[in-house]
């Protein structure tokens, strides 16, 4: 009886961090053509961009080595991005704290960007 029963080979899961961070991708994505659309910025460095991170998302979510490198470049680069355009907007302003809020606005969004770039860094064996 245990014979007709066949064991069938596990398939990896897909983590949530890959589903996560593929939403997040398209959400970029997605506010790149928008800010076209809308007239706040010419269009072909945001349409680049859109499609590298849909090609990207794609990848990520078949668990691609090429991917997960892409994944790791950026986010190493919005490890040093966010905090510059963080400052460069609140030094444009009149207020007194200014520099103080360049510090607290910057921290939340590093730690999620930090974490992702420690998984990706850390879990090579769910990509093929």
């Amino acid at each position: 009886m245990n014979q007709s029963l066949q064991e069938e080979p596990e398939h990896p899961k897909r983590p949530a961090v890959v589903i996560v961070f593929t939403g997040l991708l398209l959400i970029l994505a997605a506010i790149c053509v928008f800010a076209v659309v809308r007239g706040n910025l010419r269009w072909p460095v945001p349409i680049l961009a859109a499609i590298i991170f849909v090609i990207t998302a794609q990848g990520v979510w078949r668990l691609r080595d090429w991917a997960r490198r892409v994944a790791i470049l950026f986010l190493g680069l919005g490890l040093f991005v966010v905090p510059l355009g963080a400052e460069g907007y609140w030094s444009a302003t009149i207020v007194p704290i200014a520099d103080l809020l360049a510090v607290i606005c910057t921290c939340p969004p590093l730690v999620p960007l930090g974490l992702l770039l420690y998984w990706f860094l850390s879990n090579e064996e769910y990509f093929q």
